[in-house]
This record gives C-alpha cells, structure tokens and sequence, in this order.
C-alpha cells in the first residue's frame, strides 16, 4: 500500500542544499540549467557521454559551487548506467531531484525501414535510460523517505499524428515518455515522489544541422559537421529561454506538479499563462 503523505512541500524557498542529478548536462539546455543551479547554492551531480567534457563541465562549475561531481556514462550500457548512479549517491549522499534533458541524436528513422538493431539503439539512448534511471531514483527517494522530484524532457513530436513530415520513430520515443511519465506519476501517487515531463515544443538546437539529419553520419561526416554546431544561433533558438520552464517546476508542490506535461512554447509566449495539463485532459482535448 501507498505511505500516505501530507507533503505539499514548494522547492522555490528551499531549493538551496537540493542535491540535484542532471543527465546530458555538456550541451544545450542541460549545460545552461546546469549553471544557474550550481548560483543556487545546490549540489549538483552532472553526466555526459564524453568523459572531457564532463570533466570541463565539473571545473567550470566548481568556480562557481564547489559542491558539484560528474561522471560520463554512456546510457545504452546498464552497467554504465548503475555506476554512474552509485557514483552520484557517494558524493551527494541523497538525492531530493533528477532531472533528464534531451540526449542529441542523429537516428531519425520510418518504422517500415529501420531494423531492429537501430531502433533498440535509439530506444536505449531515449527511453531506456530514462526508465533506468528513474527506477534507481525512485528507490532510493522511497527508501530515505524524500520529498523527490523527477523532471522528463520529451518533444512536440509526442503530439504528432502523421509520418508525412516526422519519422515515425522521433513521434513514438516522445509520445513513449510521456506515456510512460504519465503512469509513473499514478504509482507515485501517496509516496511524496513527484513527476512530471516538460515538452520542449521549441527547437533549442544550436544549428539545423543535426536537427535536420535523416541518418546517423559516419566519423568523416561528424568530423565534417562539428564545426557547424559552433555557429551561435543562426538557425536555432537559445536554451537559456527553456532554462526557466524547469525552474518554474521546481517551485510547485506536488500537486501542483504530479503527472503533468509543461509547454516551453506556452511559457515563452506569456509565463502567466504557463498551463500544466494532466495528461488525461490532454489527451481527451486531442480526442
């Protein structure tokens, strides 16, 4: 039986001394966030898949929070996965949040084509990980009794119901998490533990480059296409902008919080009117 909880807890006055997991921290809206939580006086623990930029990631931000770890992980290995964790809970002891954000992906691919290899490639980078690593967090927030929370990033493609112009497989992975978020938050109902899922429904990428990619390029096209990515916002928007959606999270109670699905576009456009919307309502609104 669910442990009842009167928990109505708001992070927004105590979010000073949070012990803070983010995943795919190097880049984009997970470097940004990142640093406005390290000025918060938080403790951070922050993964990437390349060990040097992790590694550069910690040293910039410990000039700011001394108070801050990482490891590199790549997330389509388990075990990697689990050290990473078990590395998180050595330097921060507890951990009150866990916050996943996009992990950029080349694969884009129509369900009749992709075989089976691929697939199980992008769904281990996208939704594996994500049930992974919740799984742990969820475990060890019930076990130490914390008021947690667990933020899920997915996409407008979650919303998508045609192939013409969005491959089936980017459609299915964000409508997967959200789906899932959705029932993960009816299991921690009573627990203190909230979820919710920010829908990123901007492109935050730096360039249309990667965005706009139909395969995954071998190591010369990479090569190639990294110097791209450098070019500062010509064809994306900025992630500073989403930073704030997931601050705002931060503040609500559980209630407040708990299954719901949060539009970066909606809160861009006018923050008064920021809606959250229970998956249910959400999906009745599309019927």
């Amino acid at each position: 039986l669910a442990r009842k909880s009167n928990n109505i807890e708001r992070f927004s006055d105590s979010l000073e001394g949070k012990n803070i997991l983010i995943t795919a921290a190097t880049n984009g809206i997970g470097l940004e966030l990142s640093k406005v939580l390290s000025k918060r006086n938080t403790r951070l623990f922050v993964t990437g898949r390349r060990a040097d930029k992790t590694i550069e990631l910690v040293e910039e931000l410990n000039k700011l929070n001394t108070n801050v770890w990482g490891k590199n992980a790549d997330f389509t290995d388990d075990k990697e996965t689990a050290s990473m964790w078990k590395e998180a809970v050595k330097n921060l002891g507890t951990i009150d949040i866990v916050i996943h954000l996009p992990i950029k992906s080349y694969t884009r691919m129509k369900l009749m084509k992709t075989d089976k290899s691929s697939f199980n490639d992008l769904n281990k980078k996208n939704f594996d990980r994500v049930m992974h690593i919740n799984q742990l967090a969820v475990d060890h927030m019930k076990s130490k009794k914390l008021a947690g929370r667990i933020i899920v990033s997915s996409s407008a493609k979650a919303d998508v119901n045609t192939t013409k112009l969005t491959h089936g497989s980017e459609i299915l992975m964000n409508s997967q998490i959200e789906r899932y978020t959705d029932l993960l938050s009816r299991e921690l109902e009573g627990y203190g533990i909230a979820v919710c899922c920010v829908r990123i429904d901007r492109d935050t990428s730096n360039s249309l480059i990667n965005y706009k990619l139909p395969i995954k390029p071998n190591k010369l096209a990479e090569k190639l296409l990294k110097p791209l990515d450098k070019i500062p916002k010509l064809f994306g928007r900025d992630p500073k902008k989403i930073v704030g959606v997931y601050m705002e999270c931060l503040k609500l109670n559980i209630s407040e919080l708990n299954g719901k699905i949060f539009s970066t576009e909606t809160f861009i456009r006018d923050k008064k009117l920021a809606p959250y919307v229970s998956p249910d309502i959400l999906q009745r609104n599309l019927d």
